[in-house]
């Protein structure tokens, strides 16, 4: 080979190379030409390999150059002959000098120590070959006969000679020395980079693209990089090894690890593997080789590790919850890594999304019952009392709030650690969907020391969430203390079934705080029925609207009524008991909730608080002469100045317990029996007591103003001939304002079923009205095609079964609806709208 590289130093080539520099115009033959251009053609691989004293500068190239031109200007056929002779050179230089240079290394490393060097040098000697001494044919030859271009032929060669005989010999070792660095043994990653870059560069193809000219349209070869040779030859096998190599590790790990330290450990080697593509594998390689690792080292082991009893999905879930949500560097890890997987049920995050609804029911019904009412049991048995009653354990106060908190810190999970994944945040609705409508034991069942059985009672969640937002509006504090508990316990109650329940009892509450509580938070209140509005529509939460908007109006209304002069400042003196304070209120009918109008209505009020009334009616008339008023004693509140307390004291109570007070305002030693009271006072008996009752019976002594004389002290109850006075042993407290009106955060047995009653007449009619606006908008629809339509509308708002649709729907179509037949049947499957209600 030597003779070769020194070939361009011949006397022969020597006097041609002088001829061709100095423009002669005596053209050498063919094969004179061929030699010169094989001999400067070694001279410029001489000095790519670096022999010492050779030089191939700018007169090289140009002779080459001239030469090849020269001949193939003269005779078109030699354009043939010299690009059968330039693919000759490759040949011969690539077999007898490159090949066996790279076969000669006998371990791995150096065989690729020896093709990065020599791969290097065939890169430089393109540069000279093609584009400098054989340019000529790329520009005039090559592409009017479509062949490859002379560099496409350099990459041919190479990848025949030096990778297709040694294919095996070079991707064995390429892949040797990949699996020592995953073992952590050192390797050199710059030569690794360059050798499988080889595979790459060898996969150069040829594609035909159209040329446009003047005169006619040609096609013209182009270059384009092609990934096949790196695919089939090098990353088919190399994939196979690497899920092979991680199909072994990973099923050693997962008998090693606790689930934690194995996430730990494939997030650690997931990283490693991005780092050797990025610093020696091509780019297109990325997804394919981590799809590789997330199949071998995750996917194929999800199943078992979500599920290990003692380290798995579960236990994270459990230290997560008891945490409060400290503990969050191995969810997240265990996410990031799940979510590369294919979802299917089994895997990717669909089974943790579905383990997370699971665990998240769970706790739920964990607190329900810890927090339900339940019989205490002392050494396995029941306790009872003198009255037969076992020991109770209620902490039903804390059930709401205990799950706002859970739902706080699951919502946070879903948001930060699974990025608000949709599969996830189904699981959280799908949790609390089955928390949120459980009936919760309000008072447990047991049997009693004489057999009697005293079966449960149950309470829904729509009412105890309620009371809690109740409680939550009553409080004082600022925004940022409350209305994120308020902002909270409104999303629960998007999980309720029984929204309309849950609107009744807010609207009820609301009544309440509006008229008897002194300090109402209206931007509180404001802003809850707006949330409410969110998840509800307008049409749910028109009539809490229209309270608050009266509340507003009240507000002016009664700046008005003291600055009017007939009201007296709203005062007005009675001998014997001195000054009564009046606040009125009016509220517009059918808007408020419907309080019983009847339980007080035959009320004989005391003549100044009827002159009140009447003075504040004929006023509020004669602005609106078209308005109706009804007075509302047991929502009417008034002041009370008190001197029988031994000091004067301001007593705020409703109508019918001042009218019982000031009974006694002439004869403050008087007594009367309770029998005389309820004839006096004229109203309903039972209220009468109750009335009586809260007046003589408080927790608060100073709140205590009436005093009983039981004829028979046996007896619990209020009997008719029970003596009541004025407490001559009235003990006073630190406050000269005394305030007996009473608001209940909670939601009575009474009122409940009273709701119920008037909620299953509304949903009654929301379904017929539903029912008539789809006819309406459909005007026929089959029997299965309208229960659909009206399940798909209602059950938003509350649980809607099929069963009751049809009963509807035959009450709409047989005539015994008040409006007549609205549903005409045309045959047993489909109706038909009647707008006019006619058979």
């Amino acid at each position: 080979m030597a003779d070769r590289y020194n070939e361009w130093q011949l006397p022969s080539n020597q006097a041609t190379y002088d001829k061709i520099l100095k423009g002669s115009k005596d053209h050498p033959s063919g094969a004179v030409a061929e030699e010169l251009i094989r001999g400067l053609a070694f001279k410029a691989a001489a000095k790519v390999e670096g022999h010492p004293d050779v030089q191939f500068g700018a007169n090289d190239s140009a002779a080459g150059f001239t030469c090849l031109f020269n001949q193939c200007t003269k005779n078109k056929s030699m354009e043939e002959d010299l690009y059968k002779f330039y693919c000759s050179l490759w040949e011969e230089y690539l077999r007898e000098v490159v090949a066996p240079s790279t076969s000669a290394p006998e371990t791995n490393q150096e065989k690729l120590v020896e093709l990065s060097i020599r791969y290097k040098q065939f890169m430089k000697l393109l540069k000279v070959w093609p584009g400098q001494i054989f340019k000529y044919l790329d520009r005039f030859f090559t592409p009017k006969r479509n062949l490859p271009t002379t560099k496409l032929v350099g990459y041919q060669r190479f990848r025949e000679i030096i990778f297709s005989g040694k294919e095996s010999g070079v991707k064995d070792a390429v892949l040797n020395l990949i699996y020592r660095d995953r073992e952590g043994e050192p390797i050199d990653r710059d030569q690794l980079k360059t050798v499988i870059r080889i595979f790459v560069d060898c996969g150069l193809k040829q594609v035909p693209t159209k040329q446009s000219t003047a005169s006619q349209t040609t096609s013209s070869p182009k270059e384009e990089l092609s990934l096949e040779m790196y695919e089939q030859d090098f990353e088919v096998e190399f994939l196979a090894q690497t899920r092979e190599y991680y199909q072994n590790k990973s099923g050693l790990w997962t008998q090693e690890d606790t689930f934690p330290d194995y996430m730990r450990k494939a997030e650690k080697l997931y990283e490693d593997e991005r780092a050797r593509r990025v610093d020696y594998l091509h780019e297109s390689t990325e997804e394919k080789l981590l799809s590789a690792i997330d199949d071998e080292l995750v996917g194929a082991h999800q199943t078992k590790l979500l599920n290990n009893p003692e380290s798995g999905y579960v236990s994270l879930l459990n230290r997560f919850n008891v945490s409060n949500g400290a503990d969050l560097d191995d969810l997240k890890r265990v996410y990031r890594l799940f979510k590369r997987l294919a979802e299917t049920e089994d895997s990717g995050v669909i089974p943790m999304a579905n383990q997370t609804r699971d665990f998240i029911q769970k706790v739920g019904l964990d607190i329900i019952h810890e927090c339900e009412c339940k019989v205490k049991l002392k050494d396995g048995e029941v306790n009872f009392d003198s009255r037969g009653r076992p020991d109770i354990e209620d902490n039903l106060d804390e059930l709401i709030s205990k799950l706002a908190d859970r739902y706080r810190l699951y919502d946070m999970l879903v948001t930060e650690v699974f990025e608000k994944d949709v599969h996830f945040q189904k699981a959280l609705k799908a949790g609390f969907d089955v928390v949120m409508n459980q009936e919760v034991t309000d008072k447990p069942e047991y049997t009693d020391p004489r057999g009697r059985v005293n079966q449960a009672k149950m309470q829904e969640s729509a009412v105890l969430l309620a009371d809690h937002i109740s409680a939550l509006l009553c409080k004082t504090g600022n925004d940022d203390e409350i209305l994120p508990d308020i902002q909270t316990c409104v999303t629960l109650f998007t999980h309720l079934r029984q929204k309309d329940l849950y609107i009744m009892c807010h609207s009820t509450h609301l009544a309440r705080r509006l008229l008897t509580r002194k300090t109402v938070n209206m931007d509180w209140e404001q802003q809850t029925v707006q949330w409410i509005r969110i998840h509800t529509g307008a049409r749910m939460v028109s009539k809490m609207e229209v309270m608050l908007q009266d509340q507003q109006g009240m507000d002016d209304l009664s700046r008005m009524w003291q600055q009017a002069p007939e009201s007296d400042q709203g005062n007005i003196t009675v001998d014997g008991i001195g000054r009564i304070k009046m606040d009125m209120k009016v509220l517009r009918a059918g808007m408020w909730p419907s309080f019983d109008l009847a339980e007080c209505a035959a009320l004989r009020p005391h003549p100044a608080i009827a002159k009140c009334f009447n003075d504040y009616s004929e006023w509020y008339l004669a602005t609106k002469p078209k308005s109706k008023l009804d007075p509302f004693w047991k929502l009417s509140n008034c002041e009370l100045g008190l001197f029988f307390t031994g000091s004067r004291r301001l007593a705020t109570m409703n109508v019918p317990q001042a009218c019982i007070m000031l009974l006694f305002a002439e004869e403050p030693k008087r007594s009367f029996t309770v029998k005389q009271i309820k004839e006096l006072v004229g109203y309903n008996a039972s209220s009468v007591g109750s009335d009586i009752e809260k007046l003589f019976k408080n927790k608060a002594r100073d709140k205590m103003l009436l005093r009983l004389h039981q004829a028979d002290k046996k007896v619990r109850r209020l009997e008719d001939n029970d003596q009541i006075t004025l407490n001559d042993r009235y003990r006073k407290g630190n406050s000269a304002r005394i305030d007996l009106t009473s608001y209940d955060v909670k939601i009575s047995a009474s009122q409940k079923n009273d709701m119920l009653d008037e909620i299953l007449k509304q949903r009654s009619d929301a379904i017929d009205s539903c029912i008539v606006r789809t006819m309406k908008r459909e005007t026929k629809q089959t029997h299965q095609q309208l229960i659909g339509k009206v399940i798909r509308e209602l059950q938003i708002i509350f649980p809607c079964p099929p069963e009751a649709i049809t009963m509807r729907i035959e009450t709409l179509s047989n005539g015994t609806h008040t409006e007549g037949v609205l549903l005409k049947k045309l045959n047993d499957e489909e109706y038909q709208y009647q707008p006019d209600g006619k058979q």
